[in-house]
């Protein structure tokens, strides 16, 4: 690289690589995959299928999450004046990301991304920017690492003043372990976990 180009983090690329497993669902894929978008492995659309035979209403439950995501955000900014913005699990991404939406009402709002799993954070980081005054940074941390989530948001978002929290693609990940759902390759069952 040259010039004022960052230099290339290939720790970052290694941890990628040797997390990253194609084979394995992940929960942010499957809601792309639900949701029509376009970034999800065939593992996720093998697993959201055999959901989505259980459970048709997969598809619509995806579509109904991202317009209550939107309108949440909306309100939060435009209603209650919040202008920081914590998101603690993030999409693949789809349409009307939440800083694009926090800062078309107030340019200055301020996104923190926050996830564990890499290939999101690295679409994340790659796909979401902020072109406006505010500001939109990442934290490679989920929510079983609350400490790393809030330092790294800390570094972004002044926690001396509201900062609103959404954890819709998170607590699904967080699930009881009791859960699970039939499979049909005859090993017993699939958790919904990633």
């Amino acid at each position: 690289m040259t010039g004022g180009d960052m230099a290339f983090n290939w720790r970052a690329a290694e941890r990628d690589l040797t997390t990253y497993d194609p084979d394995r669902p992940a929960m942010a894929r499957l809601w792309a995959f639900w949701g029509e978008g376009k970034d999800y492995n065939p593992a996720d659309r093998a697993l959201g299928e055999e959901v989505t035979a259980h459970f048709p209403q997969m598809p619509s439950l995806a579509r109904h999450r991202l317009a209550f995501r939107t309108r949440v955000v909306r309100a939060l900014v435009s209603e209650r004046g919040i202008d920081q913005v914590l998101v603690a699990g993030v999409d693949m991404p789809l349409v009307d990301e939440v800083h694009t939406i926090a800062q078309s009402i107030n340019p200055h709002a301020r996104v923190v991304y926050a996830d564990a799993d890499e290939l999101v954070m690295a679409h994340a980081e790659a796909l979401f920017s902020s072109e406006l005054t505010g500001a939109c940074n990442f934290v490679r941390a989920g929510l079983d690492d609350p400490r790393a989530v809030l330092d790294g948001a800390a570094e972004t978002l002044d926690f001396g003043r509201p900062v609103a929290v959404l954890l819709i693609n998170s607590l699904d990940v967080l699930g009881d372990p009791q859960v699970s759902i039939p499979s049909k390759r005859g090993d017993g069952v699939m958790p919904l976990r990633p």
